[in-house]
């Protein structure tokens, strides 16, 4: 032992859950926490985020969807957690199906017309125009996608909200009496 140091605590060693513990509840660690769930989740808050999140996961920049959602949702200070969780609305069994929907509707918004999707049309068209096609899609496709996601997350928390606080069926005259055939109870 060098001069100056101190003893090695007597007693039996931290853990791991009490590590964990006590990291979690250090305050910087808690800020930050708090500072990525934005506050309480209203609905407002839940569809902002659910709005955010589609927004981001249905664009082609796959690999950057972590960030943009961090971007937008820590300064507007909307739940990052659920903004990501929506924006996985791009998984890899849907990503196909959306990245079709936006360069067929930026197709309908550039020429009038759906295009065939086969390789000979690639060939003709090129690689551009489906770059280009895809853009503009994804310019309508993603807000109008994350509109309707918004709004039945609205709905939904309203909805469980209001079970959540719905009082019981039966009023505080047809309670059935406690006190009949019980002892007292103790207070707890």
């Amino acid at each position: 032992m060098t001069e100056g140091s101190e003893p090695p605590p007597e007693g039996p060693r931290r853990g791991v859950r009490a590590r964990l513990r006590a990291f979690f509840q250090h305050e910087k660690v808690k800020a930050v926490y708090h500072r990525l769930r934005g506050g309480e989740l209203t609905p407002w808050r839940t569809a902002a985020s659910v709005f955010v999140g589609v927004l981001v996961g249905t664009t082609p920049l796959y690999g950057l969807h972590f960030v943009l959602v961090m971007a937008l949702c820590v300064p507007l200070r909307l739940d990052t957690a659920v903004a990501y969780v929506a924006s996985n609305v791009s998984l890899p069994i849907f990503a196909p199906f959306i990245n079709i929907a936006e360069v067929q509707l930026g197709a309908w918004l550039r020429t009038g017309a759906f295009i065939h999707l086969d390789r000979k049309d690639f060939e003709a068209r090129g690689p551009f125009d489906y770059a280009l096609e895809l853009f503009l899609g994804t310019l309508l496709f993603s807000p109008a996608s994350a509109t309707v996601a918004g709004l039945l997350a609205y709905g939904g928390t309203l909805l469980a909200r209001g079970r959540r606080r719905e009082p019981s069926a039966m009023s505080a005259t047809e309670a059935p009496d406690e006190s009949v055939g019980s002892e007292p109870r103790a207070p707890s």
